[in-house]
């Protein structure tokens, strides 16, 4: 088993009223709120030391008005490993994403 340091982050546009990450199976509580240079609002949250086996699953659920969207930006180990556009339809966005972490020399 090995261990990774992951970083999420949220971009929000529009009306978003709840927004879940789970990763592994484990839902990741406790968000922090920012605003970037230009004003967007984001959503964030570091994970050190978390364990890993040959790949991570995400999945992302959120839920606001048709035509909202967030974006979901994953870093493990200070590496941007993919930002995943969420658009709203019909009251819900979902993503589920694999990472096979091919991350160790």
């Amino acid at each position: 088993m090995e261990t990774h340091n992951i970083d999420l982050k949220i971009l929000i546009w529009g009306s978003i009223f709840d927004c879940q990450v789970t990763i592994e199976g484990y839902t990741v509580g406790l968000w922090n709120k920012g605003k970037t240079a230009t004003g967007q609002l984001y959503l964030y949250r570091s994970l050190p030391n978390f364990p890993t086996d040959n790949d991570i699953n995400f999945v992302l659920i959120a839920r606001g008005v048709n035509g909202a969207k967030v974006d979901l930006e994953i870093k493990i180990d200070n590496n941007i490993i993919k930002n995943i556009p969420c658009q709203i339809n019909n009251g819900i966005g979902t993503i589920f994403y694999n990472i096979k972490t091919l991350l160790t020399a």
